[in-house]
This record gives C-alpha cells, structure tokens and sequence, in this order.
C-alpha cells in the first residue's frame, strides 16, 4: 500500500509530473528515491526541465536481460529474425515508393526484379531458426542491396 507524503501517493515504478515549484522539500524527494517513484519538473508553463529516478539503476537490469536474452539461442534468433525481416521490408519499400514516385526516371522492371529479390530473402529469413545462418542471409541482402541501390537514380 503506498504511503502519502506532501499529498502526493507514492508507489514504487510510478512517474509523477512536478509542476512550478511546488515539491522542494529534501524529504520528499528522499522518500521518492527510496521508493521508486520517479519525478519529472515542468515550469507553469508546462515545459520539461528534467527527471530524477531514485537509486535503482535500470539500466543494468535491462543490460543483464540483453545477456541473458543473448545466451538463450531461441531468444537470439528470433530478435535476430526480427530485425532483419524488419530491414529487408523497408528496403523493399523503399524500391517500391521509388517505383511509384519517380516511374518516368527509374528502369521500373529493374527494380520490380529487385523487389522480387527481397520478397524472396524476407521468406527465407522468415522460415530460419539459426542465428548464424539469419546472419548469413543478412550479409546476402546487404550484398544485393548495395549493388542494386545505384539503379535507384
């Protein structure tokens, strides 16, 4: 149950907006660190000045699940999996929009082919489990494609 301190509930992994002046008090700010809730200040007027999390360092926690997520091969293919898919997707759009928007400038069968290409890259990324051999298909993309972005313009 949180305490109420100053009139303000506070609850641990709780983010509380400070408007003007109005909490300057060493002791709430001390009760804020030490349990958690985090504090950002505005001016009257509404604009951010800055934020104070108390002594939990996040950002180790989530270092320590990036290892832990980096050690479990499952987990590593499929975040591998997804940034690659969600590479090769945008790059296919880009020849796409370049089709539609500058169709009197481009060799348009071209980058049909090239589109095609990465259709089909995005469906061997899609149906592999091994990080090394998604990496691999990476490289194969990355080849392709800096070969093939000079026909853009």
């Amino acid at each position: 149950m949180p305490s109420s301190l100053a009139s303000i509930a506070l609850s641990e992994d709780q983010w509380r907006p400070l408007h003007g002046s109005s909490l300057n008090d060493g002791a709430v700010l001390g009760q804020c660190a030490q349990t958690g809730t985090g504090l950002s200040f505005y001016t009257p007027r509404g604009r951010y000045l800055c934020s104070i999390l108390g002594e939990k360092n996040r950002n180790v926690l989530l270092r320590r699940s990036q290892y832990r997520f980096a050690d479990d091969t499952d987990s590593s293919a499929r975040f591998a999996r997804s940034f690659v898919i969600g590479k090769i997707f945008n790059s296919r759009w880009v020849l796409e929009r370049t089709k539609r928007d500058h169709n009197l400038r481009v060799n348009v069968e071209r980058l049909s082919g090239q589109s095609q290409a990465l259709s089909g890259y995005l469906k061997q990324v899609s149906g592999c489990n091994d990080v090394d051999a998604i990496r691999g298909l990476e490289g194969l993309w990355l080849r392709y494609s800096s070969a093939a972005s000079s026909d853009r313009f």
